[in-house]
């Protein structure tokens, strides 16, 4: 039976919600906003379903990936829609032409984020770009397994808990399921974004490490275990490498992780360039560690419920400590001798 004593050992997927034959668990908001999973323990037979398809309880062993790529979408009106190099379109675009599904999060008509899938190429537009904040699975992985048994092809997006999720509660391979995740630094809670909302904020990425939730800065789920067939992220440090890629409209890491996922992207035309992995890592620290616990972040929590103004409460949780102070100054110190030498 899944009993979430410690919330870091939770990272909200959903999953055991899914795969519960008596339906006995939901997901209730904690004081912070975030969505954790409660068992009524009136009905549940404690058969052990829940525990099978956790991915913080069935971590993957680490693993590198088959193939490298710093890519492009030569498309720039999409890629001004999406994220980084507006790679997620073309991969969502095979599937489709394939006659498949497409899973992802998109916004609700009440601005909040949920989990979704579309099968037109015109459906897609909802699902470029990034949401930073914690989505509803509601029943996608129940719907995905469907499509798979059909035999349709099926690209599922999600974060690496989630798309671990997912591959837990299949409980076997599909040949027609591609699986893509990303470089996740956390998402804040559902409350913080509602809150964000009756103030009318447009930019909700200003603050995001200082409300993440504890699952993420606790690093309990193996970042380096890539999971999924493909995963994506902004290519940081492209400018060092390759400046040619770099024109301030978003460069893609991509890490293809299977053979699967090297066999398919492969066939997607995109501008690339290969890279060793020790590259990606040394300019990427979002693939070998989680988001780092803000020190303001207990701050903010304390303060939340009674706050009248989440604007004013973020401001004032990312005023610098005296020891985030001196570590910046000695970061900027560090910089100044390596250029030096």
């Amino acid at each position: 039976m899944i009993d979430i004593t410690d919330t870091r050992n939770c990272a909200g997927c959903e999953a055991c919600v899914n795969r519960c034959p008596k339906h006995c668990i939901s997901m209730k908001a904690d004081v912070e906003g975030f969505l954790y999973p409660v068992v009524d323990k009136t009905t549940c037979i404690d058969c052990g379903l829940c525990e099978i398809v956790c991915p913080i309880t069935n971590l993957a062993e680490s693993s590198k990936p088959l193939q490298v790529l710093a890519t492009i979408n030569t498309d720039n009106s999409i890629r001004k829609e999406s994220s980084s190099g507006g790679v997620f379109t073309p991969l969502a675009e095979k599937i489709i032409n394939e006659k498949g599904v497409v899973f992802g999060v998109r916004f609700d008509e009440n601005w909040q984020v949920v989990f979704d899938y579309t099968e037109t190429l015109e459906g897609l537009t909802a699902y470029r770009g990034s949401k930073y904040v914690q989505a509803t699975i509601n029943n996608a992985y129940q719907k995905c397994e469907q499509f798979l048994k059909e035999g349709r092809w099926v690209l599922f997006t999600g974060t690496p808990c989630q798309v671990s999720a997912l591959k837990l509660y299949l409980k076997k391979e599909y040949s027609n399921l591609i699986t893509a995740d990303f470089a996740c630094h956390g998402a804040p809670s559902r409350e913080v974004w509602s809150r964000y909302l009756e103030e009318e904020i447009e930019n909700h990425k200003t603050a995001q490490r200082v409300v993440v939730g504890k699952s993420t800065v606790s690093s309990s789920l193996n970042l380096m275990s890539l999971i999924a067939d493909i995963t994506m992220a902004d290519f940081w440090g492209i400018s060092e490498v390759d400046s040619t890629f770099d024109d301030d409209k978003g460069t893609s890491l991509i890490l293809l992780n299977t053979e699967k996922g090297v066999s398919f992207f492969n066939n997607i035309t995109l501008r690339q360039r290969s890279f060793s992995y020790d590259i990606a890592l040394k300019y990427n620290e979002g693939l070998r560690e989680g988001s780092y616990y803000h020190p303001r972040r207990d701050f903010f929590f304390s303060n939340f419920p009674n706050t009248k103004s989440v604007i004013a409460l973020l401001k004032e949780s990312q005023i610098p400590t005296l020891s985030m102070q001196i570590s910046r100054y000695k970061n900027a110190i560090v910089r100044r001798i390596k250029k030096l030498l």
